[in-house]
């Protein structure tokens, strides 16, 4: 009886931490998709600039 009850709270913390992990995973790649968008890919490259270290730190900001 034990073995069933491990496998029971093995399972429940499977299907729970599956959860955290789908429902956090589905929201990014949503406000990801919805950025895309909205925001036109020349808008981005207009507040973005070139490629030097003072526009990849921004990129990198905005991006975190």
């Amino acid at each position: 009886m034990r073995l069933f009850n491990e496998l029971d709270r093995t399972l429940l913390d499977a299907g729970s931490m599956t959860w955290q992990i789908t429902w956090s995973l589905i929201l990014g790649f949503t406000l990801s998709a919805v950025i895309q968008a909205v925001v036109r890919r020349e808008a981005m490259a207009e507040h973005l600039g070139y490629s030097n270290t003072p526009t990849l730190a921004l990129a990198t900001g905005l991006g975190a």
